[in-house]
């Protein structure tokens, strides 16, 4: 390896106010002249609902819907809903609308503005815990039935696990696709970015789970991000799906060459941290012109020896190493640190002291990689202000509310970058999102709930309802024994049961015990006959 080594007097040395632009060396890669931003075209009197609705369109919404409805069709083939038990919440199911997929993805947003320890308790009707709003949107029952059936593709399309074409994430793809196709759509990033991972809670059984206790949650699944670096806007991501996804070039170079795809010959600076970087990968960069900066492990491949075999001690001047294209750096503060960076020069900064806080010097690049490499950081921070915890074992439903505040984050920042003179409150965002979704379902279109005070059947009023024996007589003048409506059933064997006693105000027949009270207190009466039914 042909590399050169540079002491202290081969680096210049700036004063304290250098900027950053004076410590980059990139001079190979294309000119950065994107147009970055917001790229829709708007007039600035686009409301935020408006706006939103460009992340989550109405062929997205309709996606939604259809699956939603062909899933709970392919469910009812298998179970009829006459199999089903009385009390099924599943017998009340009817197809979802659009208007209340969106009231429904509404409450899930709602959800994370307010928590509460289970689904329940937002239909609770305690005093003390109430929340009127939930009720008002949406019944408890319809509600959770829809999330019973909800889904996002068709499962008789899937392949099966030992096809070479299998997709482990096949269950939320669809959603995956449409979501970053309209992030990459609606804004460009900045010049600098970053990469990193990301994890999703989750504690259920999965292929992909991973536990990693250094994470704030040390259970879930892994997700591969390139974002922005001074706002977190996600343009690009993906799911780890296990050592398959591993080539001959590493795990690492892949993920970090797929996420990069859609920015190459741009001229991007990107940085990432040391689990990602290796000499190897960044020449890769290189070739599609995207420069790079990173943290090192020294045992990476092709690093120099001299940075291998570096011990710097306190107050030691940090070590450079260029070959080519890629500079070494060896940096001494609390500990030594190793980066390797393809956009930086030779060049350290001086930081006076500041209220009684030691003189810093240190490279350049160490400055640059602590201001840019936060993106992936901060749209966690963003994602999990309002992420709600919800119980389930389907890890893909934890994957869609993950993307769903995804899809949140981002369009809070499109928001923010079309009023860039205007504070952003998130919570009055949120809560004017959420309204403007429900506002455009009406409730009574939905199912209607088991029974309303105009339907209440006459033998459920509150009136008096006595026994009496049965008048009628057969043709031969003999006494009427009529099939009691409530216990018999000719259908099933022994299952027919007669009675000499009627109600008098019904003038139904009926046995005094126990029919009788089912019968003027119960919605669904019917109860099967037996030997011991009708002993006190």
């Amino acid at each position: 390896m042909d590399s050169e080594d540079f002491s202290e007097s081969d680096v210049d040395v700036p004063t304290p106010g250098v900027s950053l632009s004076d410590s980059f060396e990139d001079s190979w890669l294309p000119r950065f002249d994107k147009r970055t931003g917001v790229l829709l075209d708007t007039d600035g009197t686009e409301t935020a609902f408006e706006i939103f609705c460009k992340f989550l369109d109405e062929d997205f919404i309709s996606m939604l819907t259809i699956q939603t409805n062909l899933y709970a069709e392919q469910y009812f083939e298998k179970h009829p809903k006459d199999t089903l038990p009385p009390c099924s919440t599943t017998r009340g199911w009817v197809p979802v609308v659009n208007t209340e997929m969106k009231s429904f993805l509404g409450i899930l947003l709602f959800m994370g503005a307010v928590k509460l320890p289970n689904y329940a308790s937002y239909w609770s009707t305690n005093a003390l815990t109430q929340m009127k709003g939930f009720r008002e949107i949406m019944s408890r029952d319809r509600w959770q039935i829809i999330w019973m059936f909800f889904h996002v593709c068709d499962n008789t399309t899937n392949l099966p696990r030992d096809h070479p074409n299998h997709d482990p994430t096949f269950k939320i793809r669809p959603v995956v696709d449409k979501l970053i196709e309209r992030f990459r759509d609606i804004y460009y990033p900045e010049k600098e970015l970053s990469v990193d991972e990301s994890l999703i809670a989750f504690k259920g059984r999965s292929s992909m789970g991973q536990y990693i206790p250094q994470k704030p949650h040390k259970w879930g699944l892994k997700a591969w991000v390139l974002c922005e670096s001074s706002t977190g806007y996600c343009y690009n991501w993906f799911m780890y799906v296990g050592r398959k996804q591993n080539t001959e070039v590493g795990l690492t170079n892949s993920v970090v060459m797929q996420l990069c795809e859609v920015v190459k010959d741009a001229g991007h600076h990107v940085y990432m941290d040391n689990f990602f970087s290796s000499p190897q990968l960044f020449k890769d960069l290189s070739e599609c012109s995207v420069g790079a900066c990173s943290t090192l492990r020294a045992n990476r491949r092709g690093t120099p020896p001299q940075i291998q075999r570096a011990k710097l001690k306190k107050g030691d001047d940090p070590m450079f190493v260029r070959d080519d294209k890629c500079l070494f750096i060896a940096w001494m503060d609390k500990k030594q640190v190793n980066v390797l960076s393809t956009i930086n020069k030779y060049i350290r900064c001086r930081d006076p002291a500041n209220n009684n806080r030691r003189e810093i010097n240190k490279p350049k690049a160490i400055e640059c990689y602590n201001q840019f490499m936060g993106g992936v950081d901060l749209l966690d921070q963003k994602i999990w202000t309002y992420l709600g915890v919800h119980r389930t074992v389907k890890w893909w439903k934890k994957v869609f509310l993950y993307l769903l505040e995804l899809a949140f984050v981002n369009f809070t920042v499109v928001w923010k970058r079309l009023h860039p003179g205007v504070k952003l409150d998130k919570y009055k965002l949120r809560l004017s999102i959420i309204s403007s979704l429900v506002a455009t379902h009406d409730r009574a279109t939905t199912a209607k709930p088991r029974y309303s005070i105009d339907d209440v059947p006459t033998r459920l009023e509150n009136k008096r309802h006595f026994t009496g024996i049965n008048n009628n007589k057969t043709k031969s003048g003999a006494q009427a024994f009529p099939d009691c409506v409530v216990c018999s059933d000719r259908k099933v064997p022994k299952g027919r049961h007669q009675t000499q006693y009627i109600c008098k105000q019904c003038d139904k027949p009926m046995c005094p015990y126990p029919c009788f009270e089912g019968y003027h207190t119960l919605l669904s009466f019917k109860i099967q006959c037996t030997k011991d039914l009708h002993k006190e």
